[in-house]
């Protein structure tokens, strides 16, 4: 990482029905439901509600399994991210705050002050063609 940006990185367990995966840069949130090492160990895709959102996936994981299965997946839960989904559909610029509200499910969208949860990433560079973006993402302090 860059010496001026730390970089803060996690192991979660996600579930994940059979044949799903979680893709490197989608958006994550915490997931109350998976207890196995205590509530707070389980994280998943950030959907359009965008509360609890945390971090970034740093690697993509499939379930490859014909069940549902609980598996680990490294997180980064701080510093700058490259490749982060980021909505394009609205007018994001660097340096426009995020949160995990989205047009799709793992993607940041424009943060508003209204938004009952607050900003978990900076915009970097805004959002190229392929919904992506160089992001800051904020240490929420859960990890």
């Amino acid at each position: 990482g860059d010496n001026s940006f730390p970089r803060k990185l996690v192991t979660l367990k996600i579930s994940l029905a059979a044949a799903a995966s979680i893709t490197k840069g989608q958006w994550v949130a915490i997931d109350t439901s998976i207890t196995d090492d205590g509530v707070g160990s389980g994280c998943k895709i950030t959907t359009a509600s965008g509360e609890l959102t945390f971090g970034v996936a740093n690697e993509t994981v499939t379930n490859s399994a014909s069940t549902t299965q609980v598996l680990p997946v490294q997180i980064q839960t701080a510093g700058r991210f490259v490749g982060a989904s980021v909505d394009k559909d609205v007018s994001i610029a660097a340096g426009d705050g995020l949160d995990g509200r989205g047009d799709a499910d793992g993607r940041a969208g424009k943060h508003a002050e209204s938004d009952a949860f607050g900003a978990c990433g900076v915009a970097l560079t805004a959002p190229a063609t392929d919904e992506t973006a160089t992001v800051m993402i904020i240490d929420k302090g859960y990890y």
